[in-house]
């Protein structure tokens, strides 16, 4: 019989929400979300029909048994494909443009081990404005070094190439 192995957080963002998550430390929770990039899932056609115009998709959620929107953290995307498609937008930006009929949860990397459920009606979107009121700039620092902990070579051709690029993400602010 073989011992489940541990979950390994793909970059520092999840990590940082997984151990917010297990000391039920909710304020550093939404702390990390407010500074991440929140990527939603968007049909490849309407994003280059109308660049500027995002669709809220919902999902049903059985823990919350409702509709909810999910968005996921830069470590927590799934593999490339040609469609759909994802684009970022900041917890602010959310918190402004949340309409009253739109899902009663955004949740940050559903069914993951980080996965956050924040409630959305209006006191809780201003609890979401609180949060991104506090950041300088939505996504990962610039000049300093990200990296994904999973998924990408480590050595040979593939991964000597990256790291000859590797100063072009310092500069950008990219894994």
């Amino acid at each position: 019989m073989s011992v489940p192995q541990a979950w390994q957080p793909p970059s520092s963002i999840e990590r940082a929400l997984h151990e917010a998550r297990l000391r039920g430390d909710w304020p550093g929770y939404y702390d990390v979300v407010a500074r991440s990039r929140l990527y939603m899932a968007q049909p490849r056609a309407e994003v280059e029909a109308r660049p500027d115009h995002v669709l809220f998709l919902p999902y049903w959620n059985p823990h919350t048994k409702s509709k909810c929107l999910a968005v996921h953290t830069a470590g927590m995307l799934p593999a490339t494909v040609p469609d759909p498609v994802f684009t970022w937008q900041s917890l602010g930006w959310f918190a402004r443009v949340w309409e009253p009929g739109d899902p009663p949860y955004l949740v940050v990397n559903p069914g993951s081990p980080c996965e956050g459920v924040l409630p959305a009606p209006p006191e809780g979107r201003a609890l979401w404005l609180r949060h991104a009121a506090q950041v300088q700039r939505v996504g990962p620092a610039q000049d300093a070094v990200h990296r994904l902990d999973v998924g990408g070579p480590l050595q040979g051709p593939a991964a000597f190439g990256l790291a000859a690029g590797a100063h072009l993400s310092v500069q950008n602010g990219e894994f």
